[in-house]
């Protein structure tokens, strides 16, 4: 599970007796606490692998248990950054129609777009692409947009074509790039 800033945490344990105090909760990494009084994802340095502990447990009368041996959540990375988006091409390049090459084949001029998610700021994988779309037209699959003249003349386009794509990775972090494109000159 991957968590982006501002995520809060709360545990809320019961006794048949005197009811339980507010339980304080703290973040560890391995075998070492990270941070203790822990309230939100904002209190942590984006990394992977965090377990959620309970610092202690105590009722209304003050008895206490010590809880930093139990996982209460996890394991779990903070994942701050967006995913990045890079076209190929500046923005407001013109988009050709079919490319015939030397050898005979056709191929279509494309505008492609290619989406990754960044590493964590301790070097583990980020939290992954989980959803890419590409608007007004356009193909998706495994972190590529791609557009072609076809694809934005069928759904209307014409002239100076404004080209966007929506990344969004698995803690919910989201990136958007806006692409001119110029259709006018193509036919």
């Amino acid at each position: 599970m991957a968590l982006r800033r501002g995520v809060t945490f709360q545990a809320r344990f019961e006794d048949d007796g005197v009811g339980m105090a507010p339980v304080n909760l703290s973040a560890w990494r391995g075998s070492l606490p990270v941070r203790d009084g822990l309230t939100t994802t904002d209190h942590l340095p984006e990394a992977s692998e965090y377990s959620l502990h309970g610092t202690y447990l105590q009722d209304r009368l003050g008895n206490r248990i010590d809880g930093s041996t139990e996982v209460l959540g996890g394991p779990f990375s903070t994942d701050y950054v967006a995913p990045t988006i890079t076209a190929d091409r500046p923005s407001g390049a013109p988009l050709a129609g079919p490319i015939t090459h030397e050898d005979g084949t056709v191929t279509d001029d494309a505008l492609v777009f290619l989406v990754a998610d960044p590493l964590l700021a301790d070097g583990a994988a980020g939290s992954g692409v989980s959803r890419l779309s590409i608007r007004p037209a356009g193909t998706v699959t495994a972190g590529v947009a791609r557009v072609t003249l076809a694809q934005l003349r069928a759904a209307g386009a014409t002239g100076q074509t404004t080209v966007i794509v929506t990344a969004t990775d698995l803690a919910g972090n989201v990136t958007t790039v806006e692409q001119e494109v110029d259709l006018a000159s193509s036919h």
